[in-house]
Formats: C-alpha cells, structure tokens, sequence
C-alpha cells in the first residue's frame, strides 16, 4: 500500500500549529479515505466525479475555517449612556427654500420631516383643474366625492347637531358652496328649519339641489359666486347660521378667507353661528397655499371679528370648526 509523499520545503519554515490544532506527528496521516488503486475511478456510485488518485474532492466553501468553535459574532461596543445620534439644527436656521421660478416668485417648502409647514409668501391665487360648471365634471364628481372620503356624513352630522345644540328651532340658514346639498339634507333632517338658501356658482350643483330638497318647501337656491364683492345682495339676512362645507378653499387662496367671514358676519343675527368645514392642507406648496389648517381658521374667524371660534372635529384630515357673532 503506497501513501502520498509529503511535501515539505526547506528554505521555508513551516507555519507554527494553530492553537486548537492536533499535535504535528512523524508519522505518516492517517487517512478515512479509501486507498488509492492503479486504476482510479472516474467516479463514485451516486455519480459524483472524482479526482485522479480516487480521492473525492471537497468544496472550497466546505474548507473547514480556522475560527474557534467557541467564537461569539462581532458587536460593535456602545456605551451604556449612549444616546441617539441626532441631526444638529443651527438655531437660527431659515425654512428650506424652493429656487424662484422664471416669473420670479418664490414660495417656501414644506418640511414634512420637521412636522412643519413653511409660510407660503406667493400671493398668486391658486387655479383651480376643474371646471364645476361643466355637467359631466359634477357627476363624476358626486359620484366619487363620498368613495374618497367615506367619512364625509359623519361630519355632516356634526355641523347638524351643532346647529340643533345651539340655535333655536325656526332658525334661518345660509349655505356658501352647496354642492349636490348633502349638508342640507342633513340639517334639514335633523333640525327645525325656517327658511334655507344655498348660494353656488354652479348650475349644475344648483340643480340637484333643487331636486334634492324640493320636498322639504323651504329650501331656495342662488346663483351667485361667493368670491365676488357684490355677493352678499343676492341673499336676503338676517340669518341663524351661515355653513359652508369643503368650499371655503375654492376662493383659491386661504388668505382671503378672513376677507369672506368679514362679509359673513352682517348678515348673521347676534349670537348667530358660522360653521366652517374644509381640509387640512398636504406636503406640497399648492395645497398649503390652497388650504387652511383648523388653526388658521381660527386666526381667520378671529379676525373677521367672530368669538368663541372652536373646533369641533377633526378627522381624516379634515375639521370642522365654528365662530359666533358677538352678541
């Protein structure tokens, strides 16, 4: 029986024994392997190929390492007392800014990280992608608005109940924006109503409100256009409240919205409520430019000359909130 020579090199000395390995012996390995014959196999019984000497080679991903079996993974060491890294903020940083546009204006980011939204200071009014007077933009509208915001009649419930909580039964009511008069379905539903006007710029919402409503015999619709200055003569105050519901943001920039509660506030009774529900504003600039937050509106409320301005609901991303008329 013949062993393989062992190869050695003088002029090389041989790598001292690992720590964990066998004792280094004169005598020839000893081997599991089956001897080697003069004919070698070209391969075993499961079909496997061999090397020359019939020796079944092993896979260099098997080569056994020389870690210690005992060995634990690497950790990093922290300090016991370590606290989070944090991004450092100079104190009297400025609001990240958009570059200007080619026109010139310049409106601040919103900083979505932060949890803040910048002060948009471009004064351009926001157009709108729509057109509400168009028939077939309404339907599609009507037909998607309470699939988006399923949430949509509990809110309506809430400026109902406000209205029955605090102003006596015959009340008179005036509502900016109808839209297909879901609200006024409500609020006549659940309160005691003398009289209601639902005041819109578009006929084909103006439509189905009559439709909607004509039963009830108190309900009356007006085309006009809140945005315009003259608005207030094509209705007839004094009123118990004056509801609007996801309209107050087509006056296209909520810093006119102060300017539309100023002219709100005459036509209402002392003690009278206006009642007010929107959305609250997203990351980008146009919506921030477009929407108030309910804390704007009480800012806006307030200084159109309302008190005891409250929110009442907040859900989903929209609200709904209230001023009274002093009185």
């Amino acid at each position: 029986m013949r062993f393989p020579a062992r190869r050695t090199t003088a002029s090389v000395p041989a790598d001292p024994p690992a720590p964990d390995d066998p004792p280094v012996s004169d005598d020839p390995p000893v081997s599991d392997d089956p001897p080697v014959s003069d004919d070698p196999p070209v391969s075993d019984d499961a079909g496997r190929a061999l090397c020359p000497t019939g020796v079944r080679r092993r896979p260099s991903s098997t080569v056994p390492s020389r870690r210690r079996a005992d060995a634990q993974p690497r950790r990093i060491r922290r300090r016991a007392d370590a606290q989070p890294r944090r991004i450092r903020r100079r104190a009297d940083a400025q609001p990240r800014r958009i570059p200007a546009s080619p026109d010139g204006r310049r409106v601040e980011r919103y900083d979505a990280q932060a949890g803040m939204s910048a002060q948009h200071d471009d004064e351009a009014d926001v157009p709108t992608p729509i057109d509400l007077r168009d028939p077939d933009v309404v339907k599609a509208w009507v037909d998607t608005a309470e699939l988006v915001r399923p949430w949509r009649p509990e809110l309506r419930r809430c400026i109902a109940e406000l209205l029955r909580a605090q102003l006596e039964a015959g009340m008179r009511v005036l509502e900016l924006g109808p839209g297909p008069g879901l609200l006024a379905a409500t609020i006549l539903g659940r309160c005691e109503v003398e009289s209601y006007t639902l005041l819109d710029f578009s006929p084909p919402f103006l439509a189905m409100c009559r439709e909607r409503l004509e039963a009830s015999g108190v309900a009356q619709v007006v085309l006009g256009d809140f945005r315009q200055a003259d608005w207030p003569t094509l209705v007839h105050p004094p009123y118990d409240a004056v509801v609007s519901m996801q309209a107050v943001h087509e006056l296209r920039h909520k810093r006119h919205a102060a300017g539309l509660y100023a002219q709100v506030l005459p036509l209402l009774r002392r003690g009278g409520l206006l009642v007010v529900c929107d959305h609250m504003p997203k990351s980008d600039a146009r919506t921030i430019a477009l929407h108030a937050t309910d804390v704007e509106q009480h800012s806006a409320l307030a200084a159109a000359g309302f008190e005891d301005v409250t929110t009442h609901l907040l859900i989903n991303g929209m609200y709904v909130c209230s001023g009274r008329r002093p009185g």
